[in-house]
């Protein structure tokens, strides 16, 4: 008779290793960075002033961030431990014959097939070392040789096979976690700290609407491979959070030897890290017995500045009750506003030259040289700050929503302006160009060179076809010392390293234009030219 086995193991520790037994996530605190804050609370039940968990399932934390707060709680502790597991198995010895499986299902209704296409119908009575009992349904009782039958069919529910249990018992080494406390009673403790693998992004939609105004909409898109949420409140951060050591692992979970520990990332602080792809996990710190830095003795209150308010220099949406499985992905809904917004039109026009030993005019007459864009500037009166993130403008005409353009919408303070770029104006035009008006030889000597002075005339030609009035601000770096220009125009110099005697200016002029009107700039400038 040959046995099938189905193996069902059950694995037993001497000690409770399930890690976090009893937390609950309250707050997880999410950063554009693919990296999260994590607040949870619990209770446990200490059993000989002691508390075990499995490092191997704590999440892993960074340096400094892991805090286990009650006032009882007097030491952790991580170390190697010999833990003993009994493994049960469930053995189901499955029939090799007719014979036997008829035996195991005595009293149940069952067809038999014989040889000559004999069929028997009836139930099993009973089953000797050779024969098997049938009662047919005149009641009369049927003797068959087991040996002729060649196969059953059972009518109802089987009796089931027999099974067996063994039990193994093993002894393994465990990476665990020890909480000692000062007393058994039942502990109410508070967890905090910071790990990667969770992070958020937000995206922006703005339909416009009449009389200048803007509908702004924005939800969060939130990546969470970290652990799994159940119902839990989420701050979703706006703004550059400096955890300097957020790269470094937590002793608890790092292999690195402690004094190399903050060698081994280079630079840690998160401010040049926002936008830099997930990272991955880590390996687990298998040593001596160690206290990290985490354990607080004397408190039993978390950190006075996690709030779900604006806080110093960050702003924190705020949602509850969210729920998102360890490798779930989510849009979350943060707010919806109308702001006043206004239509402006750009055109940066190209630095005026690069050669710093020769003066080199060119013709700018190529129509298709600058590109003026249409702005869309938001004057931000909600109540919320706006972060960076993709923005999507339509436009709805009826039941028809037309789009218009995306692009980025950059960080936005409250009471500020935003802009957005939608799309290249054919409608508006702008041609420049310079010409040396004339120069001066040998004009001035600095660090054993000699330097000529050209005095540079320009000209920017611009039109609007558009019917309808616009605001145009024409911008253009010019290298040299600004002499005049017949519109007013903005101007910020900075210095020249390379050759100081001629300033770096950004200018800016900021023009009406009605529709149909033409415009024409005339500046003019110095630049020194080393001989």
């Amino acid at each position: 008779m040959k046995n099938y086995l189905i193996l069902l193991p059950f694995l037993f520790f001497s000690f409770n290793l399930i890690a976090q037994k009893g937390f609950t996530t309250k707050t997880v605190t999410v950063f554009k960075n693919d990296s999260g804050f994590f607040m949870k609370d619990g209770k446990i039940n200490p059993k000989e002033n002691h508390h075990i968990f499995d490092l191997e399932t704590m999440p892993k934390a960074a340096y400094g961030t892991f805090w286990l707060s009650n006032e009882n709680l007097m030491h952790l502790t991580s170390y190697q431990k010999e833990m003993t597991s009994i493994k049960e198995t469930k053995v189901e010895n499955i029939p090799a014959s007719n014979h036997e499986f008829l035996k195991i299902n005595k009293g149940k209704k069952v067809k038999l097939f014989l040889p000559q296409d004999q069929i028997f119908q009836g139930i099993i009575k009973n089953v000797s070392a050779n024969l098997v009992f049938l009662q047919l349904e005149n009641d009369e009782l049927l003797s068959l040789s087991a040996n002729r039958i060649q196969y059953a069919i059972l009518l109802e529910e089987s009796n089931g096979f027999d099974t067996t249990s063994r039990s193994d018992t093993t002894k393994t080494n465990k990476q665990i976690v020890d909480l000692q406390f000062k007393n058994n009673r039942q502990q109410n403790i508070e967890l905090i700290y910071f790990q990667n693998g969770i992070g958020w992004t937000p995206s922006y939609k703005i339909e416009l609407q009449p009389k200048l105004k803007a509908k702004i909409t924005m939800q969060a898109a939130l990546s969470n491979q970290a652990e799994n949420l159940e119902n839990v409140n989420i701050n979703f951060v706006v703004g550059y959070p400096n955890i300097k050591y957020a790269k470094t692992l937590d002793i608890l979970f790092n292999d690195a030897n402690i004094a190399n520990l903050f060698n081994q990332n280079g630079q840690n602080n998160y401010v040049q890290l926002l936008d830099r792809a997930r990272r991955g996990g880590a390996n687990v710190y298998s040593s001596d017995v160690f206290t990290p830095s985490g354990v607080n003795n004397n408190t039993s209150s978390n950190p006075s500045n996690i709030k779900s308010v604006a806080e110093e220099d960050l702003y924190f949406y705020s949602l509850n009750n969210i729920s998102l499985p360890k490798g779930g992905r989510g849009y979350f809904s943060i707010f919806e506003t109308t702001v006043p917004y206004e239509d402006l039109y750009e055109v940066n026009l190209v630095k005026n030259h690069n050669n710093y030993y020769a003066y080199q005019p060119v013709d700018y007459k190529d129509e298709f040289r600058n590109k003026v864009w249409h702005i869309l500037q938001l004057e931000n009166k909600s109540k919320h700050a706006w972060t960076s993130g993709a923005a999507m403008v339509v436009k709805k005409d009826g039941d028809v929503i037309r789009p218009i353009s995306q692009d980025d919408l950059n960080y936005t303070p409250m009471q500020g302006t935003g802009k957005l770029k939608l799309t290249i104006s054919p409608d508006v035009s702008v041609k420049d160009y310079e010409k040396e008006k004339e120069r001066s030889v040998r004009k001035k000597e600095k660090d054993g060179y000699f330097y000529e002075v050209v005095t540079v005339s320009g000209e920017i030609n611009i039109q609007n076809f558009k019917s309808e009035n616009i605001q145009l601000n024409i911008k253009k770096t010019v290298v040299g010392n600004l002499l005049n220009s017949n519109l007013d125009w903005l101007k910020s110099a900075r210095v020249n390293i390379q050759i100081p005697l001629n300033k770096i200016n950004e200018v800016c002029w900021e023009i009406k234009l009605k529709a149909g009107e033409k415009k024409v700039i005339e500046y003019e400038y110095d630049v020194y030219v080393r001989r």
